[in-house]
């Protein structure tokens, strides 16, 4: 009767709960992931292993990280046996850290201990495998491109070690010239002189033999004399040139001879060409500035500069047709052009004011080819012909008509014997106009170089093209720019800008 009162006052649920505490809880003595790395919006599956000696139950808590819990009565319907496993699935990626804590849990008769947790938690990785792919895929895409860089860094070092073991092999093969002229010229005045001497010997005693009394004298004594003592001057003469080993240039160079023959040198010509007013493709802003102050220059230096400005089609074509036709056998020329060009297939094109630019073939037809240039200085045998063409800007065409016409640089090119040829940036570079927001410079990094470098006295034209790629590379590299000027030399013989 007692007991019956008793429920009626604290009610079923208090009872069970006052005879549970009368028992052992049962303890949750592992806690493992069936995968520690699942994908988003798949189920990660817990694993919690615990006692099953007794027939208690115990009540867990799982907070799985990402803010939500789910409460567990273990030794109880689905969870009845251990281990008990119990699905999530997360919606986003991350690292999740999934903490148990055991918690008493009144449900009437079933009221649960809470479990005496021994591992209390466990971390999974949620892992979005579109995400990696992409993550992986630009990894891939960075490292490719390290290596292009580390390769054409190589390749440009390796091309520099051969110029200069060009240039080496080159300096050596014109010394040993020399030397082995200076070694033939001692030779035959060797010979000379031992063939003077044999025929002053030869003098002398035919002179003797004379003298000896009971020979007639002859009736000129003094001639036989005269010719020994020219013989004998002769001699003298050449053993004191075959003793001379100086410079060969020196030894072999004839003694200057009275002519009325005026000397005559070679003209120095340079076409100057700098177009800025594009009117269908991007303009720019400094071609006509460096073509002005480039045209300044070669005067200076002694050159009769044909400077055309912002030219079409029509007076571009016509100022190369004139300068060839001013053109002499022997002549040193120089062509700069600064302004748009373009590679189309492995043909570079310079661009006229006008060009139109709506295709491809367009564009060949109302431009004027490079190698077309070059081809007419070689035709007109000029003793030496530099090309300097300072264009190596963004494609003009961004796009025609769904595609874009030529790329970014120019296409190497073929120089013939006796020229060099220069473009302010190396295939797929582009050429700076200035070095930042506060360079005041009015002229493109390259011209302004060139120039200063031409002015330098004493200095070959190769050397100078070579100190310009030089201090182009050091000077773009200062803002992180890659552009190294492409050099094409088939030159033949030292040239200068300025003695």
């Amino acid at each position: 009767m007692k007991l019956i009162k008793n429920a009626r006052s604290y009610g079923v649920a208090s009872i069970a709960a006052m005879a549970a505490c009368m028992v052992q809880a049962k303890d949750i003595n592992g806690l493992v992931l069936a995968e520690p790395n699942v994908p988003v919006n798949t189920n990660a599956s817990l694993q919690i292993s615990f006692t099953t000696e007794d027939t208690s139950l115990c009540g867990v808590v799982i907070d799985w990280g990402n803010g939500t819990q789910q409460s567990i009565r273990l030794g109880h319907d689905q969870h009845k046996t251990s281990p008990a496993t119990i699905n999530h699935a997360y919606l986003n990626p991350g690292n999740y850290n999934i903490k148990l804590e055991g918690r008493f849990m009144s449900r009437g008769l079933n009221s649960a201990l809470a479990c005496n947790v021994l591992t209390k938690q466990v971390s999974v990785k949620v892992i979005d495998p579109a995400a990696e792919k992409l993550a992986a895929e630009t990894r891939a895409a960075q490292l490719a491109a390290e290596a292009a860089t580390q390769q054409a860094a190589a390749r440009e070092k390796e091309v520099a070690e051969r110029e200069r073991l060009a240039l080496a092999a080159a300096e050596k093969a014109k010394q040993d010239l020399l030397i082995q002229q200076a070694a033939t010229r001692e030779m035959e005045l060797s010979l000379r002189a031992r063939e003077l001497e044999r025929r002053e010997a030869q003098l002398r005693k035919d002179e003797e033999a004379r003298r000896t009394p009971g020979t007639s004298r002859p009736s000129a004594p003094a001639a036989p004399a005269a010719v020994a003592l020219s013989a004998s001057a002769a001699a003298g003469k050449a053993r004191e040139q075959a003793s001379v080993t100086a410079a060969p240039v020196a030894a072999a160079t004839p003694e200057p001879v009275a002519s009325n023959e005026p000397v005559t040198y070679a003209a120095r010509k340079a076409l100057v060409i700098g177009n800025d007013r594009y009117a269908k493709v991007s303009p720019l802003q400094n071609a006509v500035a460096d073509a002005e102050a480039m045209a300044k220059s070669l005067e200076a230096v002694g050159y009769k500069v044909f400077k055309h400005l912002n030219v079409d089609e029509k007076k571009f074509k016509q100022a190369v047709r004139d300068f060839r036709q001013n053109l002499a056998g022997g002549d040193e020329v120089l062509f700069f052009y600064a302004g748009h060009a373009v590679q189309l297939g492995s043909a570079n094109y310079l661009l006229p004011i006008d060009v139109q630019g709506e295709q491809e073939e367009q564009v060949k037809d109302e431009s004027i080819l490079l190698q077309k240039v070059l081809d007419d200085l070689e035709e007109k045998k000029t003793k030496f012909a530099l090309a300097v063409i300072d264009a190596c800007r963004d494609n003009p065409f961004k796009s025609s008509k769904g595609r874009a016409i030529g790329g970014r640089g120019l296409a190497p090119t073929t120089a013939a014997t006796g020229q060099m040829v220069m473009f302010s940036a190396g295939s797929g570079q582009q050429a700076l106009d200035r070095l930042g927001d506060n360079d005041k410079e009015k002229n493109g990094l390259f011209t302004r170089i060139f120039i200063k470098e031409m002015a330098k006295p004493g200095v070959s034209v190769d050397r100078v093209l070579r100190n310009v790629r030089t201090e182009v590379v050091r000077l773009a590299k200062s803002i992180g720019h890659e552009q190294t000027p492409a050099l094409y030399d088939q030159a033949v013989g030292d040239f200068y800008f300025k003695r």
